[in-house]
């Protein structure tokens, strides 16, 4: 769960922020902080613009920049945060530069056997993941051929991997979020437009004479998206 303060806050106050942090080792307020960074990447990929997606990677940079960033212990557990924070930024600039991250991944996962699967069980398991191992029983694969499709994956930032209690599990990634709610988008797209056509079909006006006609309708669907972070 984010602090809804750090989603309100503008990046010179995050920055600050993330200095306080780094110089008290203070890891729970990195962690909050690592959270609410990457739901910013969410939402600027969501809906975005050069200006704004460039003002996410100007943050970033700040706070890697920071000298009590550069002093941290290398194979830490902040540094670890560090790395994630790196990864956001490059991630960003391709998305700025080149965009269709989704597109790709779907590209991806499209030529390969069993990925599309693979999407959808991560995409049910939510945060925690699914144990690779339970992972590899429902898609009726070895876990070598599901190594190399997770690395293959994890890669393109479709799913992560973390270890807990002495198992791997299997999450969505940022690009494998950014898949599945286009996916879900498009499907309630074609639900609404399906929805539309069959009411559009049964209705109709009845003339003096007792000829229906059909009623002309906009067929277009419409969605309504929640707001983001500014």
């Amino acid at each position: 769960m984010i602090s809804s303060k750090y989603l309100t806050m503008g990046w010179d106050e995050l920055i600050e922020e993330a200095r306080r942090g780094l110089k008290e080792s203070d890891v729970e307020t990195l962690r909050q902080l690592d959270a609410a960074f990457h739901h910013f990447f969410l939402n600027e990929a969501r809906r975005g613009d050069e200006k704004s997606k460039t003002r996410f990677i100007m943050g970033i940079l700040g706070v890697l920049h920071l000298s009590e960033a550069r002093a941290v212990e290398p194979a830490s557990e902040i540094q670890q945060f560090l790395c994630r924070w790196s990864h956001l930024d490059g991630l960003m600039d391709v998305l700025r530069r080149e965009g269709g991250l989704a597109e790709r991944a779907e590209r991806f996962i499209n030529s390969r056997k069993h990925a599309d699967r693979l999407l959808e069980a991560a995409a049910r398991a939510g945060a925690r993941g699914i144990a690779a191992g339970e992972l590899a029983s429902e898609l009726g694969i070895s876990q070598q051929h599901l190594s190399k499709l997770l690395r293959e994956m994890e890669s393109r930032d479709i799913i992560e991997r973390h270890s807990e209690g002495g198992k791997v599990y299997v999450c969505l990634g940022l690009v494998g979020e950014i898949l599945v709610e286009e996916r879900q988008q498009t499907d309630q797209e074609k639900k609404l437009s399906r929805a539309t056509s069959a009411e559009g079909s049964q209705t109709g006006w009845e003339f003096s004479g007792g000829s229906p006609s059909e009623c002309p309708i906009d067929s277009s669907p419409r969605v309504m998206l929640a707001p983001g972070i500014q």
